[in-house]
């Protein structure tokens, strides 16, 4: 915003006044073809400091906005990972690199089924991808395997994001590692 409103307060008034100039004291068609020229870019310039300040705090409020969005992202409890449509990690939060043992530049870019544990089977993942596609969403329990070899349980809930064309854009999965609970479970029913 400095920038454009040094435009407004100098370079205004100095090409007004040598537009002015030339057209009061013109005796010659030079002097007058000048002066449109110095009245016709003033107009440019105005208009253009106009538009690029309002082009410059409408992108400062988006940027607010997105940093925002990004420090709840980040402070949420629960993983959350993004791909594109064929696996690939676009992005994921603080939760998930401390779930996973993952560093960021470990993840992203990376195909989501190298996390896995190789223990879901086949069938599942064409679940998965069958209810992504009819449906737009899945939930349910599937392992993983941290970066250390752990293996560990996840409750899992993924959910599309569509395109302008309605075609599936990302999709987003919210994690919660349920193993504690599992094992809980387990030793319970041994018990009962």
């Amino acid at each position: 915003a400095p920038r454009i409103d040094l435009y407004r307060i100098y370079a205004t008034p100095m090409i007004a006044s040598v537009a002015l100039v030339s057209f009061l004291s013109a005796p010659q068609l030079f002097d007058w073809i000048f002066g449109l020229i110095a009245l016709t870019y003033l107009y440019g310039v105005i208009s253009s400091a106009t538009y690029l300040n309002d082009t410059l705090e409408k992108s400062i409020r988006l940027a607010n906005e997105l940093k925002f969005a990004d420090m709840v992202y980040q402070a949420l409890g629960e993983a959350v990972l993004i791909t594109d449509t064929k696996g690939i990690v676009m992005a994921c939060n603080a939760a998930f690199m401390k779930m996973s043992g993952h560093e960021l530049n470990e993840i992203i870019a990376r195909d989501m089924r190298e996390f896995s544990s190789g223990r879901n089977e086949y069938a599942i993942h064409k679940q998965i991808w069958e209810a992504l596609s009819s449906q737009g969403h899945w939930q349910g329990e599937i392992y993983n395997r941290r970066k250390n070899g752990e293996e560990y349980l996840k409750w899992l809930t993924i959910n599309s994001i569509y395109d302008e064309q309605g075609n599936p854009f990302r999709y987003v999965g919210f994690y919660s590692d349920v193993t504690d609970q599992k094992r809980a479970e387990e030793i319970a029913w041994k018990h009962a």
